[in-house]
C-alpha cells in the first residue's frame, strides 16, 4: 500500500463519517467525554500515589511508627514516635545512615513579627532537626541548608510565609515570636524553603530548630510527639530493625508507664505513608486506597463504555452501507482494502475524540481541581511514559473498537445485501449481546455504589453522636502570655454576661478531632494493667456545656476545690479500666501516668463520638486542667440560645481584643467543624455520582444505537405481525423482551461485583450500614427503567410504521 492509497483511504472515510452527522457526533461526543473524564480520573489516581516519590533517595527512607503489644496482640498503633526512638536506633543498630526527627508538641500558635503589629494563628509549627535537608530533597531558597536549623532559636520558614509577614522584604534576620499553648520563645529566621510540593505528606510552614525544644524533650522515650525518618543503607532490610526493636527498647523504658507493653517499630516506607490507613496522632490528610482504587477502575469502566458504545453505534450504522459494501464487493473490491477503510474511519473518530478530550481537560482544568476539592499537580501530562502509554491505549482502542465492525462490514453476502436481505451468524448477534451486558453491569455497578454510599452517609450523619454538638461557638485558645488563666477565667466571666450566652468551658480538645493526648493509665490495685486513654482536660462545665450524660456517678461540682483529684471516665473507659459494671467504676482510684497522688473515678459518662463514625469509641479519661498542665487547653467553647449570633460574635470579639491583644480572635461553629470529618466520603458521593451519570447516558446512547440496529433486522417480522393483527404494544413487548433479558443478566452480573467493592469500602468504618437487599433492588430496577423506555422511544416508529411500508421491499 502506497501513500496515495492511504490519502484516498484519508479522503473516503473522511466522506462517509461526515455523511450521517448525527451518528458522528454521538460517536464522538460518547468517546470524548468519557476519555476527558477518564483522562481527569487517571490524573488525579496518579497524583495521589506519587506522594514523597521526588525525594532523591525516597525509596530507602522509612518513618519509625509505635506499635504496642500484649504478648502477641495488638493493642495500640501510632504514627509517631517518641523523641528518642531514632538516635537510640542510630546509636545500637546497623544499617542506618542518617535520620532526622519532626516534633509536633506545639504545632499550633500565634506568631508575631516582633515590633510589629503583624501577628497570625499559625497551625504549621514543628521542631525540625538540621539533618532534615540531608534526607529530603526540598529547596532551601534563603540560608544555607548545613547551618539554618542548626542552632537554637532558629527557624526557616516557607516562601509564602515569607511574603505573608515580610512582603518583598528578605526575611533572613527578621525575629519572630511565637506564642504557643505550652510556653512563648522567640526566633531569628534563618532560611526561606521553597514551598512544600502538593505531593508531599509533609507539609510545614514553620521549621523552628530541634534544638528550640525543652532540653528534657529532645531525647525522651515518654512523649510520642515526633515523626522519626531514618536513612536506610542500601540492601538493609527493614524488618531486621523491627524485629530487633523490642530488646533495644528495653534499655530505655526507664518509667513504670507501658512496662506491661512490648515496645515495638512498624517502619514505613516513605512513598506508602500518603495511602496508609490513618493512625492516631497522624496531622497529615492522607488518601484513602480503596476510593482511590475504585475510581481507577471507574476510570477503566467508563472507558469500556465508551468504547462498546462506539462499536455498537458502528455496527447499527452498517445496514445504511451494505448496499454501498455489496457493490464494491461485486465489482472486484477485496476485503483487506475495506477493512483498511473501515479502520481508517475508526482512526479518524478516535483521533478527533482524543484531540477534544486533552483540550476540554486543560480548558476545564481549574473547575476540576476545583471539583476534587484538592491542589492537583497534573504532572501526569508532563511524564514521556504516559505519552507513551496514551499512543498504545489509543492503538488498542482503534483495533478494539475497529476491528469487529469493520469484519462485519466487510462479511456481508453481496446477492443478500443487494435484495436487503442481511443476516448475521450467532457468534455476531452473541458479541454484540455480551458487549450491551458488560456496558449495563458496570453502569448497575457504579448506582449501586452510589446509593450505598449515601446510605452510609446518611447512617453517620444521622447517627446520635452522645454529645450535642449545636449551637456552640468555639474560640481557639490565647497564645501563651502573663496570667493567661486569669485572664481566660474573667473574659469567660465577662461573655457569660451577654444576653443569650447559656455557657462557657475550656478543654484541651472538641468533638470533631481526637482528644491529641494519650496516658498510660491503670487502677492502683492492679500494677500490670496499664493501657493507653485518650486524655481530655476541661474544667468543670466541660459535661454540661455538650450536654453529656452522666450514667454512673456525678458530675463535677462547680468551683469546689475538692474536685481537684477527681476524674471522669466514658463507658469504654470503665470497661477498659476492667471494671465489670460502671456502677463498680465509681469510687475507684486511678494512677494516671506521671502522676504520683492517685485520682478518684466520680463518674461514668455515656460514650460519645468524639470524632467521626468512621473510629470506634476510644476509652477517654477526662479530668481538671489544672492539675496537668502539660496538656494544654486548645479551645473555649461557648454554648448559645437562639439569638442573633452574627451579633453575639462582634460582642465576643470586643471583649476579646481587650483582653488578648496579643492572639488573634480565631473562632469557628462546631457542627459545621464537625461535619468536616465526612468532607471526603461526600465528595467522593459528588464524583461517583457525575461518573454513574457519564456512564448511564453513554451506556444509553449504545442501547439506542443497538436497538436502531435489531429494529432494522426486523422490520418485515413487524410488519407481518401488524398485518395478523398484532397491537402497537404487543410488537413494543416483542422488542423490549429481549432488552430486558440482556439488563437483567447485567443485574445479576453487578450485584456480586458490587456487593464485594462496597463491603471492602465500608471497613473503613467502625460503625457501618447494611448492604441492604434494597440498594440492589432499587439499581436493577433503574436500569430495567431506563433501558426500557430507552428501547420504547426507539422502537416506537418501528412499532407504529404501516405495515405495507415494511413489506414492500420485500
Amino acid at each position: 500500500m502506497n501513500l496515495s492509497f492511504f490519502a484516498y483511504l484519508f479522503k473516503s472515510a473522511l466522506k462517509f463519517i461526515f455523511t450521517d452527522k448525527k451518528i458522528l457526533f454521538i460517536k464522538i461526543f460518547g468517546l470524548t467525554i468519557s476519555l476527558a473524564v477518564s483522562l481527569l480520573i487517571f490524573s488525579y489516581v496518579y497524583f495521589e500515589r506519587s506522594f514523597d516519590q521526588f525525594h532523591e533517595n525516597s525509596e530507602n527512607i522509612y518513618r519509625v511508627e509505635s506499635n504496642f503489644y500484649e504478648g502477641d496482640e495488638l493493642t495500640a498503633q501510632w504514627g509517631t514516635s517518641s523523641f528518642g526512638y531514632a538516635s537510640a536506633m542510630k546509636e545500637n543498630m546497623p544499617g542506618i545512615e542518617n535520620f532526622t526527627r519532626i516534633g509536633i508538641y506545639e504545632q499550633k500558635g500565634v506568631v508575631n513579627y516582633v515590633n510589629t503589629d503583624i501577628l497570625f494563628r499559625e497551625t504549621k509549627i514543628t521542631y525540625c532537626e538540621s539533618s532534615f535537608f540531608e534526607l529530603f530533597s526540598f529547596k532551601l531558597l534563603k540560608g544555607n541548608p548545613a547551618t539554618a536549623l542548626s542552632e537554637r532559636g532558629k527557624v526557616v520558614i516557607t516562601e509564602e510565609i515569607a511574603e505573608k509577614y515580610f512582603g518583598k522584604e528578605n526575611p533572613v534576620g527578621k525575629l519572630l515570636k511565637f506564642r504557643c499553648p505550652r510556653r512563648e520563645f522567640e526566633c531569628i529566621v534563618s532560611g526561606a524553603i521553597q514551598n512544600f510540593p502538593n505531593n508531599s505528606h509533609i507539609k510545614i510552614d514553620f521549621l523552628v530548630s530541634y534544638l528550640t525544644l525543652p532540653k528534657w524533650a529532645q531525647e525522651t522515650w515518654y512523649l510520642h510527639e515526633a515523626y522519626s525518618y531514618l536513612q536506610l543503607a542500601p540492601g538493609t532490610n527493614p524488618n531486621d530493625l523491627e524485629a530487633a526493636f523490642p530488646k533495644m527498647s528495653d534499655k530505655y523504658k526507664s518509667k513504670k508507664a507501658l512496662q506491661n507493653k512490648i515496645w515495638g517499630i512498624d517502619l514505613k516506607p516513605l512513598e506508602n505513608i500518603h495511602l496508609s490507613p490513618q493512625k492516631l496522632y497522624e496531622k497529615e490528610d492522607k488518601a484513602n486506597k480503596t476510593s482511590l482504587n475504585s475510581l481507577f477502575l471507574i476510570g477503566i469502566a467508563i472507558l469500556l463504555i465508551a468504547i462498546i458504545n462506539l462499536i455498537n453505534i458502528t455496527t447499527a450504522s452498517a445496514l445504511k452501507r451494505a448496499k454501498e459494501v455489496s457493490l464494491r464487493k461485486v465489482f472486484g473490491g477485496y476485503k483487506k482494502h475495506l477493512i483498511a477503510q473501515f479502520m481508517m474511519e475508526t482512526f479518524i473518530v478516535n483521533s478527533i475524540a482524543i484531540l477534544l478530550s486533552l483540550l476540554i481537560l486543560l480548558g476545564t482544568k481549574n473547575m476540576f481541581i476545583a471539583f476534587f476539592d484538592k491542589n492537583i499537580d497534573l504532572n501526569l501530562f508532563l511524564l514521556p511514559s504516559f505519552w507513551l502509554k496514551l499512543l498504545f491505549a489509543f492503538i488498542i482502542g482503534i483495533i478494539i473498537s475497529g476491528i469487529y465492525p469493520s469484519l462485519l462490514l466487510s462479511s456481508f453476502n453481496p446477492t443478500s445485501a443487494l435484495r436487503g436481505k442481511l443476516s448475521h451468524s450467532k457468534a455476531s448477534v452473541s458479541i454484540r449481546k455480551s458487549l450491551v451486558v458488560i456496558q449495563f453491569m458496570l453502569t448497575i455497578t457504579i448506582i449501586i455504589g452510589v446509593i450505598g454510599i449515601s446510605k452510609q452517609i446518611v447512617y453517620m450523619t444521622n447517627q446520635e453522636l452522645g454529645i450535642d454538638i449545636n449551637s456552640k461557638l468555639v474560640i481557639e485558645y490565647p497564645g501563651m502570655t502573663e496570667d493567661r488563666n486569669t485572664k481566660v477565667e474573667n473574659f469567660s466571666k465577662e461573655i457569660k454576661k451577654i444576653p443569650g450566652i447559656e455557657n462557657v468551658t475550656v478543654s484541651s480538645s472538641v468533638p470533631g478531632v481526637e482528644a491529641g493526648y494519650f496516658f498510660a493509665n491503670r487502677r492502683v490495685e492492679d500494677p500490670n494493667g496499664t493501657q493507653t486513654y485518650e486524655m481530655i482536660a476541661s474544667d468543670d462545665e466541660f459535661i454540661s456545656t455538650y450536654n453529656i450524660d452522666v450514667i454512673a456517678g456525678r458530675d463535677y461540682i462547680r468551683d469546689s476545690k475538692a474536685e481537684a483529684f477527681n476524674i471522669l471516665v466514658n463507658k469504654q473507659g470503665a470497661k477498659t479500666f476492667g471494671f465489670q459494671t460502671i456502677e463498680n467504676a465509681v469510687g475507684s482510684k486511678i494512677l494516671l501516668e506521671g502522676q504520683n497522688t492517685p485520682y478518684e473515678i466520680i463518674g461514668v459518662v455515656k460514650n460519645f463520638h468524639q470524632q467521626s463514625l468512621k473510629k470506634a469509641f476510644p476509652p477517654i479519661v477526662i479530668f481538671q486542667h489544672q492539675q496537668i498542665n502539660w496538656i494544654p487547653l486548645s479551645s473555649i467553647s461557648i454554648k448559645f440560645g437562639k439569638n442573633n449570633i452574627s451579633l453575639l460574635t462582634n460582642k465576643i470579639n470586643s471583649i476579646w481584643n481587650k483582653h488578648f491583644p496579643e492572639s488573634t480572635f480565631d473562632s469557628f461553629f462546631l457542627d459545621e467543624f464537625y461535619a468536616k470529618q465526612y468532607r471526603p466520603e461526600k465528595k467522593f458521593l459528588s464524583i461517583l455520582i457525575c461518573f454513574a451519570i457519564l456512564s448511564i447516558i453513554v451506556a444509553l446512547l449504545g442501547l439506542w444505537s443497538l436497538a436502531i440496529y435489531d429494529n432494522s433486522l426486523r422490520i418485515k417480522e413487524i410488519g407481518v405481525r401488524k398485518v395478523n393483527g398484532a397491537k402497537t404494544a404487543e410488537v413494543l413487548l416483542m422488542i423490549n423482551k429481549d432488552f430486558l433479558k440482556w439488563v437483567i443478566i447485567s443485574f445479576i452480573l453487578a450485584c456480586p461485583t458490587a456487593y464485594l467493592i462496597m463491603n471492602r469500602w465500608l471497613t473503613n468504618f467502625a460503625y457501618r450500614t447494611e448492604l441492604s437487599w434494597w440498594i440492589f433492588a432499587i439499581a436493577g430496577l433503574f436500569a430495567i427503567l431506563i433501558a426500557v423506555g430507552t428501547v420504547t422511544i426507539q422502537s416506537w416508529r418501528a412499532a407504529t410504521r404501516n405495515p405495507v411500508e415494511s413489506l414492500r421491499y420485500e
